[in-house]
This record gives C-alpha cells, structure tokens and sequence, in this order.
C-alpha cells in the first residue's frame, strides 16, 4: 500500500461500524488481508506510534502540566538529607560517579541530568529530553 493515506481508509472502511473481533477473524481466514505485507504493516504502525507520541506529548503539555508542574519541590526532597529516601544511597554513589569520570561537582540535585556537551539546559527542557527518551525507549520496546 505504501502509503499512510491508504492505510487509514483501509482501516477506516475495516472498523467503519465497530470492531468485532470475530468478523476480523473470518476476514482473515477467507485471506481478506493477504495483500497487506509485512512492510506495510509495520510502516502504518511506525506511523501511529508516531501520531500518537504527538498527541500524548501535546496532551501531556497542554492539558496536565501547563502551569501547574513545579520541579522545585522535588529537587528539594532529593537534597534534604533529613528525609528518608530508599535511593538516597544511590544519589551519593551518582554524584561520586560523576564527580570521579567526568569532574562534575555535584553539591546538590537542581537538574534531571548534566549535559557533558557542557550547554546549559532549562529543568523544564531537561524534563521533555527525559520523557521522549522513555517514550522513545518504550516504543522500541525497551523497558526499565
């Protein structure tokens, strides 16, 4: 098919009333998807996966954080010693780390991460890097 354009009327017209999981079946069976390959397939998931990331991220953006997301209180609670946090011996042993490798002087968390090409990101810029990077590690089916 080769084209996204085709894909969603072809889709459309296969789900046009609603989707019964047994007509899909019986339309397999009688070889109704047979002119579909594999590439097709895949190119039209590829496609969605993107148009949804988009939607998710505008959703995400516009709806549920748009002046309503502080990061200080959080980077608070990761700085305040008194706290019980279960990674707090994990933290110690990242700002060691990067101390030790890279010579990054950390004296306390302000940043999701430090940019070794060494520009200056805002937290809230840093925060979509770290989203997209796990949503981009999740549609390629890499889970942490």
């Amino acid at each position: 098919m080769n084209n996204n354009f085709k894909m969603i009327d072809y889709y459309q017209d296969i789900y046009h009333d609603e989707i019964v999981i047994d007509e899909l079946i019986n339309k397999l069976k009688q070889g109704q998807f047979d002119n579909l390959s594999i590439i097709d397939l895949n190119r039209f998931r590829i496609f969605l996966d993107a148009v949804l990331l988009t939607f998710n991220n505008e959703k995400v953006y516009n709806a549920y954080l748009k002046d309503k997301f502080a990061f200080q209180p959080f980077f608070d609670r990761l700085n305040d010693s008194k706290l019980f946090i279960r990674e707090r011996p994990f933290l110690e042993n990242h700002k060691k780390y990067l101390n030790n490798l890279f010579k990054i002087r950390i004296n306390k968390f302000d940043s999701f991460f430090y940019s070794l090409d060494g520009e200056d990101r805002r937290v809230w810029d840093q925060f979509k890097i770290v989203r997209n990077a796990y949503s981009h590690m999740k549609y390629c089916d890499v889970y942490i």
